[in-house]
């Protein structure tokens, strides 16, 4: 086993170095973004019609789901006024592009990033009233009736409960109400915001504005709250902290927070969780006198430091702190969430199995040296992994320092595997192998967070596969 998982260990590292050291002579390896046939589309992804006074910072944001510049001819954005049904404001883009991150700005010269098509203030109308994107050859003109021909996404969005907007919804939207912009939600401003939800489906959710940006999106499952954001403290001068994240401005009850032994697996400090997340969704649990201030502070009786540089083990559950006594054993029982890290030596592979089955402990022992956090990079369908962590800077109540795909770059890449009747490894066995090697080149800290995208079962008979496969040998594309 040991042999084989160092096996696995070396091909990754070889192919990294391959990929990092002679990149320009493999090009006929690698496959252009360009003619790769993977079916992406252009959608709404957020939208602040509402802003706190005069609007004056209005702004549409689109996004190519292929996350890289592409082009827009034959799209329009048609905002259709609820009082009536018709097109007060059409914009034709065709001969614009999106950025190298996907994202189009549509909206006031305030907007930071500073958005392609400026509109005057006051432009968009709060509600009830829609936002509709369409492609094709038939034209889009102010006064348009509304329709659903060539429809590509629309969102109908209000900021009164009470507005309706039936006409709107019943050809756009189907089956779904108006979205409220919540001027309540915040006591500045927020937007409304796509996110992933149940399945393959997309929510809508009030959040912080994001223009040109990942969407801040927050937990849609049952869980009530999730473990955000951990930072042991361990230097001089810096204070240790847990943060959570959850439902914006939702009381949190009836949970437990449990610190456990890597080792031992042994129960070493719980503590009852209960308050009320920011409008962000966010839950800070820290020292009572810190340079951010705690939603809960730990026990005044909590030994110091609370928070080990591991092996170490986060856990959050449903209960009470009755059920966790000190020296108990770890339990996957009500278990909503867990993080189990290592900086020097190795978790127990039982803990391992208990609290994130499948899945290794993240290890931080490659990180320099300072004032450094473990964050969540992933919300919020996958839980108790620790791979979705990642290390970066502390951010206690603010949003996760995580890899930005701002400087990512796309690579296609095939391990040819000569035995067919071998099982071969998954794709998140191939991205954790791939972290792991590129961790030892550059000792970053680097995880599986900083690899997006899939991987693939060749077909060793594919006519357009890479060069050096034919046929009778299969292998893994990414």
């Amino acid at each position: 086993m040991a042999s084989a998982t160092a096996a696995r260990r070396l091909v990754a590292t070889g192919v990294l170095l391959c990929m990092l050291l002679w990149e320009a002579a493999a090009r006929d390896l690698l496959r252009s973004p360009r003619e790769q046939k993977t079916e992406h589309s252009l959608l709404i992804n957020e939208l602040n019609a509402d802003n706190p006074g005069e609007d004056t910072s209005e702004f549409v944001e689109l996004y190519h789901t292929s996350g890289r510049a592409a082009p827009l001819d034959s799209y329009c954005l048609v905002f259709y006024n609820g009082n009536g049904n018709q097109a007060y404001k059409v914009l034709n883009l065709q001969g614009t592009v999106t950025d190298h991150q996907g994202f189009f700005l549509v909206g006031s010269s305030t907007v930071k990033p500073r958005p392609s098509v400026i509109l005057p203030k006051n432009t968009i109308q709060n509600g009830p009233d829609a936002i509709a994107l369409y492609h094709g050859e038939g034209s889009c003109r102010e006064g348009m009736r509304v329709t659903s021909e060539g429809l590509v996404d629309a969102l109908v969005h209000t900021s009164r409960r009470s507005d309706r907007a039936d006409a709107l919804l019943s050809v756009l939207t189907p089956s779904r109400d108006a979205f409220l912009e919540d001027p309540s939600f915040r006591t500045t401003d927020e937007s409304i915001e796509r996110c992933p939800g149940a399945g393959s489906q997309w929510v809508f959710q009030v959040a912080t504005p994001t223009p040109g940006k990942e969407n801040h999106c927050i937990p849609t499952s049952l869980l009530t709250a999730l473990i955000s954001e951990v930072h042991a403290g361990s230097s001089p001068g810096e204070s240790a902290f847990i943060e959570l994240q959850g439902p914006p401005s939702t009381v949190l009850r009836d949970l437990v927070l449990v610190l456990i032994e890597g080792r031992t697996r042994e129960v070493y400090f719980c503590m009852d969780v209960y308050g009320k997340t920011s409008p962000d969704g966010l839950f800070l649990i820290g020292p009572a006198q810190a340079r951010t201030p705690a939603d809960l502070p730990f026990p005044p009786n909590s030994s110091s430091p609370l928070l080990g540089t591991g092996p170490q083990a986060i856990a959050l559950y449903a209960g009470n702190s009755s059920s966790f006594p000190v020296g108990g054993a770890a339990s996957a029982t009500n278990l909503l969430d867990a993080l189990v890290y290592v900086r020097q030596g190795s978790a127990d592979p039982e803990l391992l199995e208990i609290l994130t089955p499948g899945r290794p402990a993240l290890e931080t022992h490659s990180h320099q040296p300072g004032n450094v956090s473990v964050s969540r990079c992933s919300c919020c369908s996958v839980t108790r992994d620790s791979s979705i962590f990642t290390l970066g800077s502390p951010t206690p109540r603010q949003l996760n320092d995580c890899p930005s795909s701002r400087f990512s770059q796309a690579v296609s890449l095939c391990l040819r595997v000569a035995d067919c009747h071998r099982q071969l490894p998954g794709a998140r066995e191939i991205q954790t192998a791939l972290a792991q090697a590129l961790d030892e080149l550059c000792r970053c800290g680097a995880s599986v967070v900083y690899l997006k995208g899939e991987c693939g079962v060749l077909d060793p008979d594919w006519p357009g596969v890479a060069p050096g496969f034919t046929g009778g040998h299969g292998g893994i594309c990414c």
